[in-house]
Parts: structure tokens; sequence; C-alpha cells
């Protein structure tokens, strides 16, 4: 879902210009089908470790303060300097307050309403910011503003804007070197949530670190021998049941249908309502792969060609069901299931960021040019709101409850169109994330942008269904909503705001977590 809430910009000088960042959509729903339900929609991949994780995969915010520097086979790789010179930002995270945001955008409002990508910021280029609150007046008089780089300027503005109905304070951005910028305002009485911007963007360099394909929970297959004596054929799927190994379980087949790629369905005996989906390439008709299960005791591996199609099918006819496919066997997994941690870094078919090693590129960039963990998170979820315009048509919901026009496609699919709905921006984000060793919670539930406190149950869930995120610092849990954070509208994403970065004001305000849809695969459902 996407804010229906309509915000205006406007100045107290001779010049009026109204913006309108937030569009309007059609109450859409989002019929969250079971098997997205039960399982964590973002993704892992690689060999070899990066310094930033511990031995079990997860970070290790010890190592990274002390360093950007990377172990790759106990080898030390030394640490970048920072293209801009960038001071750690730590503190500016720490002191930030829930309730003071900072917008940015490409255009000046003075003069226009409109502006070029936020994506292609260059060196030199102006960005107009505007620190605001959602229930007060901010005073440009009384607000400063800082960056960590000496190579960028704030300037502060005097032309008094309201955002809304409230004054703002505006300053005016300017970076000399490519980096990636963190600027926080003070309006003398709190600090803002940190604004993370990109320059040169395209000029930012970084050492490729590896990141063990173990920890995505799909791992090359293992056995060097096929077992030919059990070859079982349905659906144009043949295969061998083979047993799992220490928690892993091989999978290898061939198919006669024309794929790319095919998914495993992972679901325990024992629980019909659970389950856990991975999504392996298809070769000339091969595939092969071993699987990390996340449950224990007796699993049911389904072979499921199409997945994406079928899940496709099932929430545009508002279907209550769905056909399981032909090809399935059972197996017996006796090692213990993953912690939540680890279980928080595996794969899934839509989040196939095993499939994917462009994440991993785009992700390195953005971590590597972070001085802070936080800042990389919000690097990483400002990337992905400034990559994808909001699909309203996909949204679209008919009288019947039906998603014509909805696609239940991999993150890389979005990625590469430009466009998306909620779950969309949420597991693009979280599978950049994991690619490099954060790991990522997906919260569903229910959002509505004219709550000022979430009731216990929505009324009206359909129209406010909704995917977000949180992301593990090393200590605990960073929520980002890279959706709600998309001023934009149009086919440019000029503007942008953190007012939904982090545990705001406005964010607890709005979004209602529902348990069920939350990436707790083993509890959860």
């Amino acid at each position: 879902m996407k804010r229906n809430l309509r915000v205006t910009l406007t100045s107290l000088s001779a010049i009026a210009i109204i913006l309108t960042p937030f569009v309007s959509q059609t109450a859409f729903a989002k019929a969250y089908h079971e098997i997205t339900k039960a399982h964590h929609e973002i993704p892992k991949v690689r060999s070899r470790k990066p310094a930033h994780l511990a031995n079990d995969g997860t970070l290790d915010p010890s190592v990274y303060q002390v360093t950007n520097g990377y172990m790759i086979d106990s080898q030390y790789v030394p640490q970048m300097t920072f293209q801009n010179q960038a001071t750690n930002d730590s503190a500016m995270w720490q002191r930030a307050s829930h309730s003071l945001y900072v917008t940015a955008q490409t255009f000046n409002p003075s003069s226009s309403s409109n502006g070029t990508s936020l994506l292609t910021v260059k060196p030199g280029q102006p960005l107009y910011l505007f620190a605001y609150r959602d229930t007060a007046n901010v005073s440009y008089k009384m607000t400063t503003w800082q960056v960590n780089s000496p190579d960028a300027t704030l300037t502060k503005g005097t032309n008094g804007w309201v955002y809304g109905k409230y004054n703002t304070a505006e300053a005016t951005f300017v970076a000399t070197k490519p980096g990636i910028y963190t600027v926080q305002a003070n309006d003398g009485t709190a600090y803002s949530v940190p604004m993370v911007i990109f320059v040169g963007l395209s000029q930012l360099v970084s050492v490729p670190s590896y990141v063990s394909s173990t920890w995505s929970g799909v791992a090359p297959f293992s056995l060097s021998t096929m077992n030919t004596t059990q070859v079982v054929s349905h659906g144009g799927v043949t295969y061998t049941p083979f047993p799992a190994i220490a928690g892993w379980i091989p999978v290898q087949g061939t198919t006669s249908t024309k794929l790319t790629s095919i998914s495993i369905v992972l679901q325990p005996s024992s629980s019909s309502s659970k389950s856990w989906d991975y999504r392996i390439p298809v070769v000339d008709g091969h595939f092969s792969a071993d699987l990390r299960s996340p449950f224990m005791g007796k699993v049911v591996v389904n072979l499921w060609p199409n997945y994406l199609k079928e899940m496709t099918r099932v929430t545009d006819k508002n279907l209550s069901s769905y056909p399981m496919p032909l090809s399935y066997y059972n197996v017996t997994v006796n090692t213990e299931a993953p912690d939540v941690l680890q279980t928080s870094l595996l794969a899934s078919s839509q989040g196939d960021f095993n499939m994917s090693p462009q994440f991993v590129q785009v992700g390195e960039t953005l971590l590597e040019n972070s001085p802070s963990i936080q800042t990389a998170i919000a690097a990483v979820n400002n990337y992905v709101t400034e990559s994808l315009i909001y699909n309203q048509q996909e949204a679209t919901v008919n009288a019947k409850g039906q998603s014509p026009y909805y696609l239940y496609e991999d993150n890389l699919a979005s990625w590469k169109s430009g466009t998306g709905i909620c779950e969309d921006y949420a597991t693009l984000a979280g599978s950049i994330l994991q690619s490099i060793g954060i790991p990522v919670t997906s919260l569903g539930g229910f959002a509505n942008s004219g709550w000022t406190k979430p009731p216990k149950k929505d009324p009206n869930a359909s129209a406010d269904a909704h995917a977000w995120l949180e992301a593990y610092t090393g200590s605990s849990w960073m929520v980002v909503d890279p959706t709600w954070n998309n001023e934009a509208q149009g086919t440019v994403n000029s503007m942008i705001t953190n007012e939904f970065m982090t545990a705001t004001d406005s964010l607890l305000a709005t979004h209602l977590n529902d348990p069920t849809q939350t990436n707790a695969p083993i509890t959860r459902h």
C-alpha cells in the first residue's frame, strides 16, 4: 500500500508553489497467499566471509566499527578511504528524535515542481532540503544543519516554507565529491532523523567481498554421484528423492518444459500452514542445489515449475487455495533448525538474491561507502525508494476482490522494470541487504495515513494491506518503509523523505504489524 495522502509545500514568499508528493491511490487488497505469509521473503550468496560478519553469518558490530576492511580467505583487504572524507555518523543516529524529519529533492520549489532523479545527483548539483514536523512548526531561524563531510556545504534558506500546514526550515545542500553523505537538522529542541544522500553514485568504488552461499540457504549440489535407482517423473519434472544431509536437502533433476528456474517449496509434515520456498536456476533443462531446511523433522519437498506464475494467478483471482505441484517427496531432517538471525539470511523465490549477483554489487558499493551500519541500511532503503515508481495499476482491486494487474515477481524483475508495489519495495531492499550479510525481517500488516494510532484490528484490512521490513544492525532491529519514504509522483523519483526511517512517531502511528505476516517462518502463521 502507498500512502493515500496529499501534502502541500507552500512558500510564504511572493511565489507560492504547491507540491503534491504523495499520489492518492485506489485502495487495493493484497491477498497474501499462504506461502507468502509463511516464509521469509528475502535472501544471500557467494563464498567467503567479509569482516563485518561473525562466524555464524550475522553482523559483528565491533569489527565493523573498527574498520571497513575485510578478511577474505584470511587475507586482510585494507580499509577504503571514503571519496568524500565522510566521518563516522553513528552519533547522528543515536541522538536522532522520532518526530523531526527531512525531505530532499532535486528541484527548487520556488521555480519548479519537478526535477531529475535522486539516483543521478552529481557533484556540484544542489539539493533542496526541508526539516519538518507533522504536528508542529519548525523555525528556520532556530534550525541548524550538519553534514558528516567537509566536501559538502549546507546553506540555510530564509523563504519560510509550509509543509502541510506547519512551517519548515530549508537548506540547500551541495557536495563537491562523489560519496554517501549524512545530513541532520536540529530545530533547537531535537535532532532530526538523519537523511542519507547519494552523490555521484555511478562513480563510487568498492572492494568485492564475498558471503558464504551456505548462509543464503542455497549451496552448490554436494553429491558427486547421482543415485539413479529412484528416478521419479511427474508433470514434466524428473528427479531423485535424496535424503537430507546435516540439515541440507540435495535437490537435482531435469525438466522437459522450457524453464529458466524452478521453485522448491519446503513444508513440515506436521503443519501445512508453514512453508519456505527457494528458487534455483534451470540450465539446459537441468537443475541442482543443496537447500537448507528451516524445519526439523519430516519435511515435504515440492518441486514447483512456474511457481511465480501460479502465485500471481491465485492473487489475481482472489482464490482461497491453490493446487500443489505433482512432483514432491518426503525427507527427514535430523539437524536443529537455524535460529532467527540465520533464518533472516535465507533466500526465497521472490527474494532470490542467490540468482541475482547485481544485488551484491549494489550492496557492496552502498555498504563500503557508508560510515555506519545504520547509514548502510538507510542507503539501501533509499536506493530502492529512488529506483522504483509505485505501480498504481498493479494495486487495483475490482469489486470481486480480484487484482487483475498484480504480478508476483522476483526482485530482479521489479528492479529491471523500475516499478512495483509495497511488497516489491520491501523485498528488493531486503534482498540487497541480505546479499551483503545483513539479516532482514519482512513485516506485513496494515498501514493507513489517516491513523493517529493503529487500531487493534483494522476494519478495512483489504485496502490497508502493506509490507515493510526491519534490518539488523548488529545489536538491534532498524525498521524502514521504502514505499512510504517515496515522495515522488509521475515517472521520476525526485523527492524522498525519512519520515518512515526507524521507529518514528509517524511510522508507529500509521503501521499495524500482523504477526502472521511477519518473517518468523518457524513460528508464525
